[in-house]
């Protein structure tokens, strides 16, 4: 039964996507990421596809990634393999050590940093400019991501920038009919379902822009691969979560697919959306 929603989910979504144009896939961007890698999950294939075209492409990480394993490792630790790994994966994606930027915000808490975010945003794109960037969705269930998303906002905002910003997904894949629908009273499920009913709709209608990635798919596991503290469980350590371990691989494998999905909207819709959500 998931396997048939999850493929008739599919098909709606494919049913109303356009490709990016040339034009646009040809234009330098900036890529705003959460914690190190949702770069790789939300628009790895995109990336990858821009440098094999030798267009510039720089990524902004806004929290250090300390909290993922707070249980078992010391955040400082933590935040120091997580950066490293990032530059890795940037490497593996064809982006230049000098095209990395890392604002430092404390994981879980980047709202309460977000103004502070948004000034040190700004520094970054008076160094860079770029009329392209990709941001988390602003509709996006962690808390780091919508705010992530709001501090791009902010600082876009200040800039007066013209231009396009792309929203990927991640987390909103952790959803029905994505996600499976857990046991638990009838009330829950039919809760989920209808929630998840009602977010793949308006993925449908926001989510039309896609860029292939079949081709280079490879290429994105290999630099997601990077990050060794997300995908690989130490043999010390058999209860260490991984991305492997989200619905029994089944998030993950969304996000290798035939192509990469994203909400076009102009800078000034983009800001304005993320005024109202913050209201």
């Amino acid at each position: 039964m998931g396997g048939f929603c999850q493929t008739v989910g599919r098909l709606l979504l494919r049913s109303s996507r356009v490709a990016i144009d040339q034009e646009r896939l040809d234009q330098p961007c900036l890529v705003l990421a959460p914690h190190p890698d949702d770069e790789v999950l939300g628009c790895g294939g995109t990336i990858l596809r821009k440098r094999q075209r030798g267009v510039p492409v720089a990524v902004v990480y806004a929290s250090d990634g300390s909290s993922s394993h707070r249980d078992w490792v010391a955040p400082e630790v933590m935040a120091r393999q997580r950066r490293q790994e990032a530059l890795l994966a940037c490497e593996r994606l064809g982006i230049e050590r000098n095209q990395v930027f890392f604002l430092d915000l404390p994981d879980g808490r980047v709202q309460d940093h977000r103004d502070e975010g948004a000034e040190r945003l700004e520094e970054v794109l008076g160094k860079l400019p770029r009329s392209q960037f990709f941001a988390p969705s602003l509709r996006e269930p962690p808390a780091d991501h919508r705010a992530t998303a709001e501090l791009t906002a902010l600082a876009l905002q200040h800039l007066a920038r013209d231009g396009e910003v792309f929203e990927y997904p991640v987390w909103l894949w952790d959803q029905w009919p994505w996600a499976p629908v857990f046991p638990g009273s009838l009330r829950d499920g039919y809760r989920r379902v209808r929630d998840g009913a009602r977010g793949l709709w308006r993925m449908r209608g926001e989510f039309t822009t896609a860029v292939a990635m079949e081709d280079v798919a490879h290429q994105k596991r290999f630099a997601l691969n990077a990050y060794v503290s997300q995908v690989v469980r130490p043999e010390t350590s058999p209860d260490w979560p991984t991305l492997h371990d989200v619905h029994g691989g089944d998030f993950l494998d969304r996000f290798f697919q035939s192509d990469e999905v994203f909400c076009r909207r102009s800078v000034a819709e983009f800001v304005a959306l993320a005024a109202k959500q913050r209201s």
